[in-house]
């Protein structure tokens, strides 16, 4: 039974309102001198994404906004159980010996690359 006041997710009255993702203003959080801002993901597994805001350029005429223009690394496979299991996971793909290393890659799947990342197949 949740408490008076309290969410799905168990933060109470005094924890800050969420932001669905497509409702959230990118102005809100960055100026030119607030340039880092800490995106939770699952709060569960309780990923913390620090983001930071680079550069500010000129708007081009008919560029859809925001826009990614770099980063690292494959996004996190979902349920891998927080930043200890995606390690475990890197680990085990490192090593083919591993015991779990083929049921790993089957539920990856074989094309699967934790160093891929490319900012056009970043959706905002």
């Amino acid at each position: 039974m949740k408490k008076i006041g309290e969410t799905d997710d168990g933060c109470e009255t005094f924890c800050e309102p969420l932001v669905p993702e497509n409702k959230a203003k990118l102005s809100k959080y960055f100026t030119p001198e607030n340039k880092v801002a800490l995106y939770t993901y699952d709060f569960e597994d309780n990923w913390e994404i620090k983001v930071r805001l680079e550069e500010i350029l000129p708007k081009r005429k008919g560029a859809k906004y925001p826009v990614c223009t770099a980063g690292k690394r494959a996004a996190a496979p979902e349920d891998i159980g927080g930043t200890g299991g995606y390690e475990e996971m890197l680990d085990i793909l490192e090593d083919p010996e591993h015991e779990e290393y083929e049921h790993t890659v089957a539920w990856l799947g074989k094309n699967f690359d934790p160093e891929y990342f490319k900012p056009k197949d970043i959706a905002f």
